[in-house]
C-alpha cells in the first residue's frame, strides 16, 4: 500500500510540472497518506516565473511561489515577487491573482482588493531593479489541488526631466541706532538669493528721510548684479544728518522676473549738544579803571557737550587782570576748560580787564565743544577819560613894597586822561591892589576888580596853561589874590587864592 502511494505522488508531481511548464498555473493536491519524514527539512515550495514581454527581452518579472503541499483547513502563505528588470522606472503595475474555488482568502500584505475570486494589487511605481514582494494568506477548503494563476500589466513611460528652479530675493537693512550729529550713520544692506536659480539684475534702492543725505543725495541706489542660489552680498553706505531727531526708513531690492523684497524699518536717533553763550559787562567805564565781564554758557541740546571750552579775546585797549575758575591768559585770549556739560547744564565764569585806551572797546567770547556749533557773544564798553584839572596861583614877589609891582601866575594843569574844554579863568583883586596888565593863552577884560579871561577851548590830558596878572601894591596889609576856574567838565567852579604881604 505504501509503495503505491509513493508512485502515485511521483506521478502527480510530474503531472504538475508538465502542466505548469505549459500554462504557468499551479495545481496542488494534498496527499491523503503523507509519508513520514525521517529528517526535518524545509517545506518544499513550488515556484513559477513569468518574464514580460518575453524571456529574451525582460521588462517585468513575476515570480509566484507556493508550498508544494498544505494541510486541509489550515492557513498557509504563498508569495508573489514582482521585479523591474530595466534601468527605467515602471508605473501602474497591476497584479491580478485568480483564486481557485477551493481556496479561501484570509489576508494579504500589502493589502489587496478582493473582487470575487480575484486579488488585485496596483503598484504605482517600481524603480530600476526594484522588487516588491506580496504575501497572501489563505486556507484550502477541500482536498483537491489548488490551481491559481497570477498575471501582470504595466506601463513603461517615456519620461524626460526638466529641472525647475525658483529665484528668490530677501533684503535686510541695518543702521546705526544712535549717533551724534557730527558722526557718520552707517547703513548696511544685505541681499540674499534663497532660491534654487540665479537672480539677475538685482538693484537696491532707498529714499532717505528728510534730514539725511548719502554722498550728497537723498536716494541710495546700489547695483548688485547677479546672485547665484544661496549667495548673499552686503553693501555699506555712509549717511550724514543735517539736523537732530529720529530718522526711520526701509529699502527695496528688485530683480528680473518682477522679484521684490522690502526690508524692515530701521530707526536712527541723532543727538547734538547745543551751546548758548551770554556775556555781560559795564557799558561805560573810566580810563584806568577795572571792568568785569560775566560769561555764561548753557547746553540746551540733547547730548553731552564734551570738552567744552570758552575763549575770550583780550580786546585791544584793555589789559588782562584776572579770571575766575582757573581761566588763563594765553596768546591774546583768556581760556577756560570746562570739561563735559550734560544736557541742561550751565556754567558761569568772569574776567576782569583794565581800560588803557579811551573809546569803545568790543569784547568777544566764544564757546566750543565736540560736535557742537561754536557760539559767540560780545559786550561793548565805552572807556571814558577823566579830565582832572589842577589850579595853582603863585605870586612871584612876596612881600611887596607899596607902590611896587608883583605878578600872579595862574597855572592850570590837566592831570587826567581826557581833554578839559572851555576853561574860563576869572581873577579878583582886593582894594589894596591895582590892575596893571595881563597875559596868557586867552585875552582878558577888566571890569572893576575882576579880570576875566576868555575861555580856553581845550586843554589836553597832561597839558598846562598859564595866565599872568600884574598888579601894583597901593595899600599896606595882608592881601589875597583870588582866581576862579570854570570848565565843561566841572559842575562847580574851582577857587584858589594866594596871600601876599604889602608893606611900606
Amino acid at each position: 500500500m505504501r509503495k503505491i502511494t509513493y508512485i502515485t505522488l511521483l506521478v502527480m508531481v510530474a503531472w504538475v510540472v508538465l502542466y505548469v511548464s505549459g500554462c504557468g498555473c499551479y495545481k496542488i493536491k494534498p496527499a491523503k497518506e503523507p509519508a513520514p519524514v525521517p529528517v526535518k527539512q524545509a517545506a518544499p515550495m513550488d515556484s513559477s516565473t513569468v518574464v514580460y514581454p518575453c524571456d529574451g527581452c525582460g521588462v517585468l518579472k513575476v515570480q509566484k511561489t507556493m508550498p508544494a503541499e498544505v494541510q486541509l483547513n489550515k492557513e498557509f502563505d504563498y508569495y508573489i515577487t514582482v521585479t523591474n528588470l530595466t534601468g527605467k522606472y515602471l508605473s501602474q503595475i497591476e497584479i491580478t491573482d485568480y483564486l481557485a474555488d477551493n481556496f479561501k482568502f484570509v489576508s494579504a500584505d500589502p493589502q489587496a482588493k478582493l473582487d470575487g475570486k480575484m486579488l488585485e494589487w496596483v503598484m504605482p511605481k517600481l524603480n530600476p531593479n526594484e522588487s516588491q514582494k506580496i504575501k497572501v494568506t489563505g486556507v484550502a477548503t477541500s482536498a483537491e489541488a489548488i490551481k491559481q494563476c497570477a498575471v501582470a500589466k504595466y506601463k513603461m513611460p517615456a519620461c524626460a526631466t526638466t529641472k525647475v528652479v525658483e529665484s528668490k530675493l530677501a533684503l535686510t537693512k541695518t543702521a546705526s541706532p544712535q549717533v551724534m550729529a557730527c558722526d557718520n550713520i552707517e547703513i548696511k544692506y544685505t541681499v540674499t538669493n534663497n532660491g534654487s536659480g540665479p537672480t539677475t539684475n538685482v538693484v537696491i534702492t532707498e529714499t532717505l528721510p528728510d534730514g539725511l543725505m548719502a554722498n550728497g543725495a537723498k536716494t541710495v541706489k546700489v547695483p548688485v548684479g547677479t546672485l547665484t542660489p544661496g549667495q548673499s552680498k552686503t553693501f555699506a553706505v555712509i549717511a550724514k544728518a543735517d539736523k537732530t531727531g529720529k530718522f526711520s526708513g526701509k529699502a527695496m531690492a528688485q530683480a528680473d522676473g518682477d522679484l521684490k523684497s522690502e526690508s524692515a524699518v530701521t530707526e536712527t536717533i541723532v543727538n547734538k549738544p547745543v551751546l548758548v553763550i551770554e556775556k555781560l559787562g559795564k557799558e561805560t567805564q573810566y580810563f584806568g579803571r577795572d571792568v568785569t565781564y560775566d560769561i555764561t554758557v548753557s547746553n540746551t541740546g540733547d547730548a553731552v557737550a564734551r570738552n567744552t571750552v570758552i575763549e575770550d579775546m583780550i580786546p585791544a585797549g584793555e589789559k588782562f587782570i584776572s579770571a575766575s575758575m582757573s581761566g588763563a591768559a594765553q596768546a591774546g585770549k583768556v581760556v577756560w576748560n570746562l570739561g563735559d556739560m550734560q544736557p541742561g547744564a550751565k556754567k558761569a565764569v568772569s574776567v576782569t580787564y583794565t581800560g588803557v585806551k579811551i573809546g569803545e572797546v568790543s569784547s568777544k567770547a566764544t564757546a566750543m565743544a565736540d560736535c557742537a556749533t561754536a557760539v559767540s557773544a560780545a559786550a561793548m564798553t565805552n572807556v571814558k577819560g577823566i579830565p582832572a584839572i589842577l589850579l595853582e596861583v603863585i605870586d612871584e614877589v612876596d612881600p611887596v613894597e607899596v607902590e611896587q609891582q608883583t605878578k600872579y601866575r595862574i597855572v592850570v594843569t590837566n592831570q587826567g586822561s581826557a581833554p578839559s574844554t572851555n576853561i574860563a579863568i576869572t581873577a579878583t583883586l582886593e582894594d589894596s591892589m591895582q590892575y596893571i596888565a595881563s597875559a596868557g593863552p586867552t585875552t582878558a577884560t577888566v571890569a572893576g576888580a575882576d579880570v576875566k579871561f576868555a575861555p580856553l577851548a581845550s586843554l589836553a590830558a597832561g597839558g598846562k596853561a598859564t595866565w599872568v596878572v600884574t598888579v601894583k601894591a597901593v595899600k599896606e596889609g595882608d592881601v589875597r589874590f583870588k582866581a576862579v576856574m570854570a570848565s565843561d567838565n566841572r559842575e562847580r567852579p574851582v577857587t584858589e587864592t594866594e596871600s601876599t604881604y604889602f608893606y611900606k
